[in-house]
């Protein structure tokens, strides 16, 4: 082996040492500190279709990379200038691969003293990618639950919409322009309303204040309840204005439940070609939003019918109030109507009923004046007044005999009123007594009905 001694046990141990490079699935070189290839495995000597007489002996930055001075990023000038080991990542995008390249000093020196160095240089692409893809699933899952927490928020959902617009535009892996918008349906079901926009000029924000649903990409998608693709201004760009740049669009629908509830629209540089990727991240984010739309709006339609409650609750209690004055009122006016009816009847007829009482008349006369008295005295009895509407029971004559046994007159008198039989009006005051509850013998008539107000 060139560079070491040359003796029989040397030559043994290359040719084993071959042997466990050439086990190795990627590259394996031993160098010496002048980039000199000392030993190079199988999986190169395979890929450079180069016989080990080829690469032995020959300058590493030449032979690998077809270069007069070290590759940039090799790790071999850093290890000699540290006294250890390297290890570096770095992305070859003549290969569009990415590489981890490590370099270690093994304590042994060449015949003429350059310390030697195993360099191991794989493909670690699918590593990468598989890294990338965890790193970015996990920036995705993070947004999204960014987005659902603004429904918990506090907040009007125009501002929920600029900041989920913001989260999409400032993700770094995504090759979006930084302009977009996005529309929600309103009254009108089958147009779409601009409720905010990033960097859209005032011309397009006049022209797209509102789309039908089938006009231009968002209104397509609108309609379709598919995502709009466009790498350019195509036929389907039917919104066009003077001094417009080309480029292109994800028109991203916002579902739910099998309804369009608005658009996510995005501008892309013209060119960028459609990726599975951004569509399902741009899909998880719209259902995420519909989400939010939905309970936001669920939560406007609860405040907008709670305040109509409380209006209308509060036209019931205005209602009320202005009842109870009516009825205030009509209980004044029926006062003052029953004064005035008790006034008139005091002053205008009960003196005539006395001068009736003291004329000369006969018996039968007298005892129609004594019921006249006694029917207007019931008129404006304030007693006979309250029994009627406390005892609903009570027969009209039963509340006439009540307000006499109540004056303190008796059976015989009280019959003599009427012209009936005593035994009629005992039979009369036994019903008001029941009628009364009035169970027990010793219970008075009198004194019961005078304890009623």
């Amino acid at each position: 082996m060139k560079g070491f001694k040359d003796t029989h046990a040397e030559t043994h141990v290359g040719i084993e040492l071959q042997m466990v490079l050439d086990a190795f699935p990627f590259y394996v070189m031993l160098l010496d500190a002048d980039h000199k290839i000392l030993l190079a495995n199988k999986a190169i000597r395979g890929d450079l279709g180069l016989v080990p007489e080829q690469i032995v002996g020959e300058y590493c930055p030449k032979v690998v990379h077809g270069l007069e001075e070290p590759y940039p990023g090799c790790p071999l000038e850093e290890a000699i200038k540290k006294g250890h080991g390297v290890e570096c990542e770095f992305f070859d995008p003549d290969e569009n691969r990415w590489i981890n390249s490590a370099i270690y000093p093994i304590r042994r020196r060449t015949q003429d003293g350059k310390e030697i160095f195993i360099h191991f240089i794989s493909d670690i692409s699918e590593k990468k990618q598989a890294s990338v893809e965890i790193e970015q699933n996990y920036e995705i899952q993070t947004i999204i639950n960014s987005v659902l927490h603004l429904s918990l928020e506090d907040i009007p959902l125009n501002e929920i919409l600029k900041r989920v617009l913001d989260l999409i535009l400032s993700i770094p892996w995504l090759a979006f322009d930084s302009k977009g918008s996005i529309f929600l349906v309103e009254e009108k079901p089958d147009a779409l309303v601009m409720k905010y926009q990033r960097e859209l000029s005032k011309t397009l924000q006049m022209k797209c204040a509102r789309i039908p649903f089938g006009k231009c990409l968002c209104g397509q998608a609108a309609l379709m309840k598919e995502i709009q693709f466009a790498d350019c201004i195509d036929d389907r760009h039917q919104i066009l204005y003077s001094g417009i740049t080309s480029h292109g669009h994800y028109c991203v629908p916002i579902l739910f439940d099998g309804k369009t509830l608005g658009v996510i629209n995005l501008y892309l540089r013209e060119g960028h070609r459609q990726d599975q990727k951004e569509e399902k991240f741009l899909k998880a984010i719209s259902n995420a939003l519909a989400g939010v739309i939905i309970r936001k709006q669920t939560d406007h339609k609860l405040k907008r019918r709670e305040t109509e409650l409380e209006i209308k609750n509060r036209d019931l209690e205005e209602m009320n109030s202005a009842l109870n004055v009516l009825l205030k009122k009509r209980d004044e006016d029926r006062k003052e109507l029953e004064e005035n009816v008790l006034f008139n009847v005091k002053k205008l007829l009960m003196p005539y009923i006395d001068k009736l009482k003291n004329s000369k008349s006969n018996n039968r006369q007298a005892r129609f004046v004594n019921i006249l008295e006694s029917n207007l005295n019931n008129m404006i009895s304030p007693f006979a007044h309250t029994l009627s509407h406390k005892h609903f029971s009570l027969t009209p004559l039963e509340i006439q005999i009540a307000d006499h046994v109540k004056q303190g007159k008796g059976t015989k008198e009280i019959a003599e009123i009427f012209s009936l039989s005593i035994r009629t009006i005992e039979f009369h005051r036994q019903n008001i007594r029941k009628k009364l509850g009035l169970k027990h013998k010793k219970s008075n008539l009198r004194t019961h009905l005078l304890s009623i107000q």
